[in-house]
């Protein structure tokens, strides 16, 4: 946080606080003491107001004003009727910062006045009147291509794979894919971005990769062995994790070949992913307490070169090369259930497509990647109910159970049901690790530098869904969810008190904390030394990180019981012939959202995807009896 932030935490931290206690002062105020509003003050004319705008208008003026009064965002302002008199200055300015229209109206009838998309004509006269007409002429244009443009289809005469989330496609450099007829069966028209990878950031969890040694980090096997077995909790399969860590950096090789581009960056800041187009990060608890002591720490998580949201990047790259290796596809197509010989091997698929119901035979096998249960309320409360306070599904529509139900109709264990990964983001930025997270007690719980899934984890399951941030005027910053702020006070009881917490708890939390932060030590939760600060600089701030009043993402880590082989399981642990799983269709790599690492989703589900299909394509093709 540089020193020109610091200079409007203060007066934002203040204004909250003003506006927390506004109800109370309004009801102690007798009726006949309101005050009348104060006139705004008259608008600057001329060359004065074109200055002013100018000066409002910049980024940087902008967001100094955005800090100083939260309600003013790009130009507007709230209802008159929610706004009090002192603030109306603010107001009056953010209407100033509004820049003029360039479209003048035409005195043509509107049949003549209207255009392409129906655009105005721009002004034929005045200052740059060539470069307006010219750019309306273009915006016209790209409109009329946009309406023009039109959906395309594929279809195909046999399936082999249902759902489309980052599961097995093709290999380009394996002949015996390429004499395969595979068919990709997707609910979704667009092609690669509707499903929950596309809007995923498109992370990769991987180990031992170029990208690490180019940035000066030397990652083995056993210590990625290591960590990912206690991210997977206590029932993880030693099995998995070993086959997904030992072909880790093939598989990464193989990603690349594809087409998708990483850079060689770092960053070293403590964030959720990277916002620009750097590649590595630690994107879980390698660095945190008590992974730190389990295995050397090391980045493994991999964003590829997009900035902004990559994952729809990284699936378009993977299907362009299922399209180069002959995978046909067939899109809107719902699969409903798995067809089955008396023995049991599965061979086929019935599915509806453009309201017709198609058998579709499956000479090697069928591979069910159709996401998780997030979207079916049913499941959820049956199987996971305290993940439906999270206010925000991280899933795409066919999220809803399907590939888990038809599994299952075909005599395949659902197994960790009960798991989900929830998320809600404190951080960034990272002054905030500096705070302090409380629980309706005024006490801590975990230590605040962990992962988002496992602080979040423990705001549900252990606190109940209520929890706070405390932070003082030195770290306060706004969050990317931008949290609300519950209490704002001078003191620690103040703040206590205005929370409703019991009488000396959240004092007595804060105070020793700031005792063993003065010496960089955190004997309860063992935080790292770079997090701790004492909290000493007011006013006080409670961000409010509780289930009902913040952004909480979430989905399920529960599925289909899988092999290493990617094999699907009965619930005597036998193997269903014919049948595979890949991605949040199963219950995989990662079995709770306590040790969860951002990446292990698509790590998994392209690693465990590839061994479906590269073992389906390896068994001889059934013929009927």
């Amino acid at each position: 946080m540089d020193a020109g932030e610091a200079v409007v935490l203060r007066p934002l931290l203040s204004l909250q606080r003003d506006r927390c206690s506004s109800e109370a002062r309004a009801e102690a105020a007798p009726a006949d003491r309101d005050r009348r509003d104060e006139p705004a003050r008259r608008a600057p004319r001329g060359r004065a107001r074109r200055r002013l705008v100018w000066i409002l208008h910049q980024p940087r003026a902008h967001r100094a004003l955005a800090r100083l009064d939260p309600r003013v965002h790009r130009g507007r302002r709230a209802p008159r009727a929610s706004r009090t008199a002192r603030d109306q200055r603010h107001a009056a300015a953010a209407d100033h910062a509004r820049p003029r229209q360039t479209v003048r109206r035409s005195r043509r009838s509107p049949a003549r006045r209207a255009r392409a998309g129906g655009l105005r004509r721009p002004a034929r006269r005045g200052r740059h009147a060539a470069l307006r007409r010219r750019a309306g002429r273009a915006r016209a244009a790209r409109i009329g291509r946009f309406r023009a443009r039109g959906r395309r289809g594929s279809y195909a005469r046999a399936a082999r794979r249902v759902g489309r989330a980052l599961g097995p496609h093709p290999r380009r450099r394996d002949r015996r894919a390429r004499r395969r007829r595979r068919v990709r069966r997707d609910r979704s028209r667009a092609r690669g971005r509707r499903h929950a990878r596309a809007r995923a950031h498109g992370l990769y969890f991987g180990g031992g990769t170029r990208i690490q040694k180019a940035c000066g980090f030397d990652d083995s096997v056993e210590e990625m062995i290591k960590h990912v077995r206690m991210a997977a909790g206590a029932q993880a399969d030693e099995e998995k994790v070993r086959a997904f860590c030992e072909q880790s950096l093939e598989h990464f090789a193989w990603i690349s070949s594809h087409g998708v581009e990483f850079r060689e960056s770092y960053v070293a800041e403590k964030t959720t992913h990277p916002f620009g187009d750097d590649c590595l990060f630690y994107s879980g608890n390698e660095e945190v307490y008590p992974f730190a002591e389990a295995a050397v720490p090391a980045p493994r998580g991999h964003k590829p070169a997009r900035a902004g949201e990559a994952g729809g990047y990284l699936m378009e790259c993977l299907l362009r090369a299922g399209d180069a290796a002959g995978a046909a596809v067939l899109d809107d197509c719902l699969a409903q259930r798995l067809v089955q010989r008396a023995d049991g091997r599965v061979v086929g698929v019935i599915a509806r497509h453009a309201g017709a119901e198609l058998a579709i035979a499956a000479r090697r096998g069928v591979v069910l990647c159709a996401g998780g249960f997030i979207l079916n309320e049913a499941m959820v409360a049956e199987h996971a109910p305290e993940l439906l306070q999270c206010n925000w599904k991280a899933a795409s529509p066919g999220d809803d159970g399907s590939g888990i139900r038809i599994g299952a109709g075909a005599g395949a264990a659902a197994v960790n049901m009960h798991e989900g990964l929830v998320l809600n983001a404190y951080y960034p930025p990272a002054s905030h690790l500096k705070g302090v997270l409380v629980n309706a007690h005024g006490q801590r719980f975990i230590n605040e530098d962990a992962y988002l899934g496992r602080t979040s984890d423990a705001m549900v399951y252990r606190c109940g869904g209520r929890a706070w941030l405390v932070v003082d005027d030195a770290i306060y910053a706004r969050t990317q969810a931008l949290h609300k702020i519950a209490a704002v006070e001078e003191s620690f009881p103040a703040l206590e008190h205005a929370l409703g917490m019991p009488d000396g708890e959240l004092v007595h939390t804060l105070e020793s904390y700031n005792r063993a932060a003065a010496f960089g030590d955190d004997p309860l939760f063992h935080k790292a030394p770079q997090h701790l600060r004492p909290l000493s600089v007011p006013p006080f701030a409670a961000l409010d990180c509780s289930t009902a009043n913040s952004f909480f993402g979430v989905f399920t880590l529960g599925g289909l019981a899988i092999r290493a082989s990617a094999e699907v399981l009965s619930p005597e642990g036998a193997v269903i012939p014919g049948l595979y799983a890949a991605g949040r269709n199963t219950a995989g790599l990662c079995l709770e959202g306590r040790g969860y690492a951002s990446g292990l989703s698509i790590g998994e589900a392209t690693f465990f995807g590839r061994v479906a299909g590269r073992n389906a394509a390896a068994h001889a093709p059934w013929s009927p009896a």
